[in-house]
């Protein structure tokens, strides 16, 4: 045999494709097929616990699967699953202003056909607010000040439609 840098690389292995490894209880150098390693990883995936995790689950799949059903969901619908309308419809060139009350996340949609769509998540509460662009409309102005929602489409004179939605989010 040959050094092992002697040998060509592969970059690619099949599942026939073979590898040396050693048998730590046979004692002895062996061979082992891709396919097989590739099941002996799955398995460990699967199975194998990790206590580690900061899960209630501490295999790896378990963790992921907890993870994803644990997580938060935005829930749209009528006024009983937590979604609403509000009235704050605003057409080409116009600012408008909204006090935003009771409900403290809303989703302001601001969209045109020829430009696309914005999309602000916005938190208020009683000292003023955070708004958070999830996609920017391009050269609206969207401010909250005290509780205030000020939309600007009149200032850059932009085309824009707008909805507003008071959302809630649940576990």
């Amino acid at each position: 045999m040959g050094k092992w840098t002697d040998y060509p690389t592969k970059t690619t292995p099949a599942d026939a494709d073979d590898l040396m490894i050693y048998d730590a209880t046979g004692k002895a150098n062996k061979r082992v097929l891709f396919s097989g390693l590739w099941n002996w990883m799955v398995d460990k995936l699967t199975n194998a616990v990790i206590n580690n995790l900061q899960t209630n689950n501490k295999t790896v799949l378990g963790a992921i699967n907890e993870l994803n059903s644990n997580s938060s969901r935005l829930i749209l619908g009528d006024g009983v699953s937590k979604f609403k309308t509000i009235d704050f419809y605003m057409n080409d060139y116009q600012k408008k202003s909204i006090e935003l009350k009771n409900i403290t996340t809303y989703l302001l949609v601001a969209s045109h056909a020829a430009v696309g769509t914005g999309m602000y998540l916005i938190n208020s509460y009683s000292s003023g607010g955070i708004i958070t662009i999830i996609k920017e409309y391009p050269s609206l102005i969207v401010t909250i000040n005290n509780q205030t929602l000020t939309v600007d489409a009149e200032k850059n004179h932009i085309n824009v439609r707008t909805n507003l939605y008071a959302i809630g989010l649940c576990g």
